[in-house]
Formats: structure tokens, sequence, C-alpha cells
């Protein structure tokens, strides 16, 4: 048995609705043929709106997706030196971007991946980390 779209469900109701109210149209003051009918009426409108909210929920989903994807090309463009250093407490430690950024769920990886505005230090050149030394090691 094939299966009906959304759209051909609705055209089905409203094909049965007129021919009912073809064959009792001798009957068009009975109370519950007119219930019937107003019944079958919402469910055709709650049917035909069910049926958009999913394409509504995907065309948003898209749009998220492009804005996502911008946003990954912009952040893959922002551009750190090979060697960065870094002046937590007084010490300068020298490493890697891709050290910093090898723990993805880490603060230094965020840090770095380029959504935050990081000033380098006019002094020595090194990115503040306002942090013990000793305790950072």
């Amino acid at each position: 048995m094939k299966s009906l779209s959304t759209e051909g469900k609705i055209t089905a109701i409203r094909k049965t609705c007129r021919r009912e109210s073809q064959k009792t149209t001798n009957m068009a003051d009975d109370e519950q043929f007119v219930a019937a009918c107003a019944k079958i009426s919402n469910g055709e409108q709650l049917l035909s709106e069910a049926y958009e909210l999913p394409k509504q929920d995907l065309d948003s989903v898209r749009r998220e997706k492009l804005a996502f994807d911008s946003l990954t090309k912009a952040l893959s463009q922002v551009h750190f030196d090979s060697t960065i250093k870094l002046n937590v407490g007084g010490k300068i430690y020298k490493t890697t971007l891709e050290t910093l950024r090898k723990d993805p769920d880490s603060l230094l990886s965020s840090m770095f991946s380029g959504l935050y505005d990081l000033k380098v230090d006019g002094e020595d050149g090194a990115y503040f980390i306002d942090r013990d030394a000793e305790l950072f090691r």
C-alpha cells in the first residue's frame, strides 16, 4: 500500500468532505454533519501547519550552519605568530600555538582560538596571564 504525503492526505480529506456533503445535501441542517465538517476543516488546517513547521526548522538550521561556517572560516584566518610568549606571574614561557591548542577543552586553547581580543604586552611582547608561575608549570 502506497503511503500518502501530507499534502496528499490533506487533499484526500478535502475530497471526502466534499463527497459526503454532496451525498447529504438534504441533511445540511444536521448538527452532527456540520460539526464533523468543522472538525475536518480544523484538522486540515492543523495538518497544513504541521507540514510547514519542519520546513521552517530546516531553513533555520541551514541559515545557522551558513553562519557557523562563515565564523569558522573567519577564525581559521586569525593569525598568531608560530612562537607564542606567555608572561605568567612574571615568568616568561615560550611555546607554539599548536601546543596551546592541543587540548581543545583547555582555557589556553580557548584563549588562542581567535574568539577573544588578546593584547600583547608592549614591553616584552608576551601575553600576560595573571597566575602563579610555579603553579602554571
